[in-house]
């Protein structure tokens, strides 16, 4: 059998939710590395022969979490690692990381394979293939092949947060990988607060909004516009695409969300910010 680490990166979690999750896959990994960024740490984790817990007492982002857990993975000699937000779960952890495992290794270019995320407006349910190649994953429910991160690298830290999973798949990309998505494997996954909207005089119109804070829309508007300026020449499609669903959660946030005026004056930093090279964590909006 192969060995897989997974890592799981926590910020502020609700004890019971974490310990549910933790305990839904740790029968079907060899080892669970806890990456805490939360500034302080009051929960109390699941104590486990199968769990080391790195604390950081303080929010590095989620790119830094995901590369200290990489390299605790590596240096314990781990092939493969399973990223896992804090509150994504499987359906069936036993069926989906074998799944992951098999599409992993069905080609030798093969770095990362993900899985079919189960969320309101997302993706469809209903997947006739096993597998499916993919220009772009998001982290949660994604396995990689630890040995070809040597090449690839690590995640961007500038970014702090949100884009650093497409910023990873298109760099690995580039390098000749490919990546494969395991429709076998699904995971519950929540983007934001989703939920169902429509307008007061238009009942019958209904579309799902992510309801994303003006801080996170600020992180992902100013990673957007790096990333489609990075990868424009490269990726053309995938940044035309991007730009649009992009776009479209802007008409979102005008129409349906509740703090616009504060998300819409976030969105504008984020165009000053990106315009004038400015990454890393933002203390402010």
């Amino acid at each position: 059998m192969e060995k897989i680490a997974l890592i799981v990166v926590l910020y502020n979690p609700d004890e019971q939710d974490v310990t549910k999750n933790i305990l839904s896959y740790i029968d079907e990994v060899d080892l669970i590395i806890t990456i805490d960024n939360s500034e302080v740490s009051k929960h109390k984790l699941l104590e486990n022969k199968k769990i080391l817990h790195i604390k950081n007492n303080d929010n590095l982002g989620i790119a830094k979490a995901l590369n200290q857990g990489i390299l605790k993975a590596k240096e314990l000699d781990y092939k493969y690692a399973l990223l896992m937000d804090q509150d994504s779960l499987f359906f069936d952890a036993s069926k989906a990381i074998p799944e992951l495992l098999f599409a992993l290794k069905d080609k030798n270019t093969n770095f990362m394979a993900s899985s079919l995320i189960i969320n309101a407006g997302i993706e469809p349910i209903s997947k006739k293939d096993r597998l499916t190649y993919v220009e772009s994953c998001i982290t949660s429910g994604t396995m990689i092949d630890l040995r070809k991160t040597d090449k690839v690298g690590l995640h961007d830290e500038k970014l702090f947060i949100d884009y650093v999973d497409f910023d990873y798949c298109l760099r690995a990309k580039n390098m000749g990988y490919t990546i494969v998505k395991a429709n076998n494997s699904t995971l519950k996954h929540q983007i934001g607060d989703s939920k169902k909207s429509s307008l007061w005089f238009f009942p019958f119109y209904k579309t799902y909004t992510t309801n994303h804070s003006p801080i996170r829309r600020y992180y992902r508007w100013r990673n957007a516009i790096y990333i489609w300026k990075k990868f424009k020449s490269t990726h053309p499609k995938w940044v035309k695409k991007n730009k649009k669903q992009t776009f479209s959660d802007l008409k979102k946030i005008i129409l349906f969300e509740d703090n616009k005026l504060k998300k819409i004056k976030a969105i504008m930093q984020a165009f000053k910010d990106a315009k004038k090279n400015i990454y890393g964590k933002k203390k402010e909006i």
